[in-house]
């Protein structure tokens, strides 16, 4: 095996100690939050927290939030914004006393607000 593949696999079980860390600080039965709530970290450290669970989340271009839940096909927006989960996220890792890189990986797994696609100016490259 050679180096860069040696690093790529001690990445690998880096990252999945922190989702392991980070998902054991913010569980249930240590974290007391709403069923909401519970579904998105339950989505972000990867668990199954709620019944039915989350399996898609994703974000428009006025960063409201859409999710998946487990067997359906379709995602539909929730009242939260990308910016609000953020938001609580980060008040979280004083509450649960999350590492840098337990945050870091938490906020990493929110997806990004999806760009809407630019229409050209009227009359731009016309000669």
């Amino acid at each position: 095996m050679d180096v860069a593949s040696e690093r790529q696999i001690m990445n690998q079980q880096s990252l999945e100690t922190t989702r392991r860390n980070a998902a054991a600080k913010l569980h249930p039965a240590v974290l007391t939050t709403t069923n909401f709530v519970r579904s998105i970290l339950g989505y972000l450290v990867g668990e199954t927290w709620t019944d039915p669970y989350l399996s898609g989340l994703a974000c428009d271009a006025d960063g409201y939030l859409y999710v998946q839940e487990d067997g359906n096909p379709f995602f539909g927006r929730v009242l939260c914004t990308r910016l609000a989960v953020i938001e609580t996220i980060l008040q979280l890792t004083h509450a649960v006393e999350l590492s840098p890189r337990e945050r870091t990986y938490l906020l990493q797994r929110i997806p990004p607000a999806i760009r809407r696609a630019r229409r050209p100016l009227a009359g731009a490259g016309e000669e």
